[in-house]
C-alpha cells in the first residue's frame, strides 16, 4: 500500500494562555487581574483554559493591565474559537471515515452513539491522543504504510485500512513469537506446503501460526471491516514480523495464494 498525507499538526491555544505568561512577566497579582476583567479570582482559570471567553469588556480590561490593544483579545479569542470549531469538525469527520459499526460488531472496540464516545474509544484503540498523531502514525510518508493486495473491485479506504492493520498488531500481540529471521522464515516456507492439503482450517491454521512463529511471523487472520480491500499485510515492527490475512473470500486456494505472496514480501522485501 502507498498513501501519504501531509501532516499539519493542529491544535488550539486559547487566549487566556497569552494573558497567563504576560501577567506573569508583569508580576501581576491574581486580584489585580481578576478585577480588570470583572472576574472572581477563583473564575480566571476559566479564563485562562478557554471555557469562559473574552468578551469585549474583558478585553478592554485586559489591554489596561496586561498590555496589546483591545482589538488584538478579541481577535485572538475569534482565532480561538475558529481554531476549536475546525479541530471539531476535523473530530467527527474522521470518525465518519472509520468503519465503525463493523469495528464494534467484531469486538475491536466499545459500541458508542454519540460523537465524543466514538471518539474516545477510537482514539483509545489507536492509542493516539488526537487525530493529527493518528495521521502521523498512519498517513504521512514517514509512516511507511504496508504494501497489500487488493482487489481492483474494492476503493480503499485509507481509514479504514489502518482500522484493520491496527487489530491486525493488536492479534499478534497476543502472539507467542519469537525474534524475526529472514532465513529461517525461509528455509520452513517448503515445508508449509503441506499444510494447503489439510481441508480443515481449525487444524492447519494453529499449525501454520505455530510454526511461523518459531521464525519470529505472527500470522494473524483478521476479518476485514467496510471499506477496507487488503487480502493480505506484511510489516515488521520491534523485532516481529506480523503476516496478516483477511480471508475475504473464504476459499483456500485464495487463503494459501495470499498468505504465500505475503510470505513473498517477507522474505524478498
Amino acid at each position: 500500500m502507498t498513501r501519504s498525507a501531509e501532516f499539519s499538526p493542529a491544535w488550539a491555544s486559547p487566549p487566556g494562555e497569552t494573558v497567563r505568561q504576560l501577567a506573569a512577566k508583569k508580576n501581576l497579582r491574581s486580584d489585580d487581574l481578576a478585577q480588570a476583567v470583572g472576574l472572581p479570582p477563583e473564575d480566571l482559570t476559566q479564563l485562562f483554559n478557554g471555557e469562559l471567553p473574552i468578551t469585549a469588556a474583558r478585553a478592554k480590561g485586559l489591554a489596561g493591565v496586561v498590555g496589546a490593544s483591545v482589538r488584538f483579545w478579541l481577535a485572538r479569542e475569534a482565532q480561538y474559537r475558529r481554531d476549536v470549531q475546525a479541530l471539531q469538525d476535523d473530530s467527527r469527520q474522521w470518525v465518519s471515515s472509520l468503519p465503525f459499526a463493523d469495528m464494534a460488531r467484531y469486538g475491536w472496540l466499545k459500541t458508542a452513539t454519540s460523537t465524543g464516545e466514538k471518539l474516545r474509544h477510537a482514539l483509545e484503540f489507536f492509542e493516539v491522543s488526537t487525530v493529527d498523531e493518528w495521521r502521523d502514525n498512519w498517513l504521512s510518508d514517514r509512516a511507511g504504510l504496508t504494501a497489500y493486495r487488493t482487489s481492483p473491485v474494492f476503493t480503499a479506504q485509507s481509514a479504514s485500512v489502518a482500522a484493520w492493520l491496527r487489530q491486525g498488531e493488536l492479534a499478534a500481540a497476543e502472539l507467542s513469537v519469537g525474534t524475526w529471521s529472514r532465513e529461517c522464515f525461509e528455509r520452513l516456507l517448503p515445508s508449509l506446503k503441506s499444510l494447503t492439503r489439510v481441508r480443515e482450517p481449525a487444524e492447519f491454521i494453529p499449525q501454520l501460526q505455530e510454526q511461523c512463529a518459531a521464525c519470529g511471523v505472527a500470522v494473524v487472520i483478521v476479518r476485514a471491516p467496510k471499506g477496507c480491500p487488503a487480502s493480505g499485510a506484511t510489516r515488521v515492527k520491534n523485532g516481529k514480523a506480523i503476516l496478516q490475512l483477511s480471508v475475504r473470500y473464504l476459499r483456500d486456494d485464495s487463503f494459501w495464494f495470499t498468505f504465500f505472496h505475503e510470505a513473498g514480501h517477507l522474505v524478498l522485501h
